[in-house]
């Protein structure tokens, strides 16, 4: 009991400090808009072909979304690239670190917060 403790306290503790970014300065966005700030696409359109699917912006292990561990983007067959190369090799941690302070969804709409 007392290990789930401490784990559910060490969860709260990380998720708060990725939670940096004050959410009064976030604003509805267009996917466009995330493209650009998140992978350095031009629009959602170049971003979806770099991958072969449309990203979610989201953390995970599923198609289009992101590695929390290395920031690198699964990609229409399931495997974690880099989003500047799509190479499988390497880390992508300024992608992670740009999802973590400035990508929100609030009720469903994708947010980017200053």
């Amino acid at each position: 009991m007392r290990l789930a403790t401490f784990f559910l306290l060490a969860m709260s503790v990380l998720l708060s400090a990725c939670q940096t970014t004050d959410a009064k300065n976030c604003s509805p966005a267009s996917k466009d808009d995330a493209a650009l700030f998140v992978y350095r696409a031009v629009s959602m359109e170049d971003a979806t072909k770099r991958f072969g699917i449309e990203p979610t912006f989201e953390f995970g292990h599923a198609k289009g979304s992101v590695s929390s561990e290395t920031g690198r983007t699964y990609n229409k067959w399931g495997q974690a690239v880099n989003s500047l190369t799509g190479s499988s090799t390497g880390i992508s941690l300024d992608v992670r670190d740009r999802l973590r302070k400035h990508i929100r969804f609030k009720k469903g709409v994708l947010h980017i917060c200053k």
